[in-house]
């Protein structure tokens, strides 16, 4: 009888034990989830600046060559250029 005693409070403890590893796992899932959310949350903020940043980058390259540009046909050429990105990005919207 005392075997089986022992034996229940070793099953008690193991049970309890696990229960315990499982709440510790539980909380670090969640915490690994929220860290997760938090970068992609970041990532998502960097691509938007990154995008930002290129459409800057591109405007100052064009003010740059309007700028350096002495002649017509070049500035011409550039603003051709805009107009096809331009009726591009207005085409993929419609679709």
């Amino acid at each position: 009888m005392n075997d089986v005693v022992v034996l229940i409070d070793s099953v008690n403890s193991q049970v309890e034990r696990l229960i315990e590893l499982h709440k510790s796992l539980k909380n670090k899932y969640t915490a690994v989830v929220d860290e997760q959310k938090n970068l992609k949350k970041k990532v998502e903020e960097q691509n938007k600046l990154i995008e930002q940043l290129k459409e800057e980058n591109g405007n100052l390259k064009i003010a740059k060559t309007v700028k350096l540009s002495e002649n017509n046909a070049d500035i011409k050429m550039k603003i051709e250029e805009l107009v096809r990105d331009i009726d591009n990005c207005i085409g993929l919207l419609k679709k």
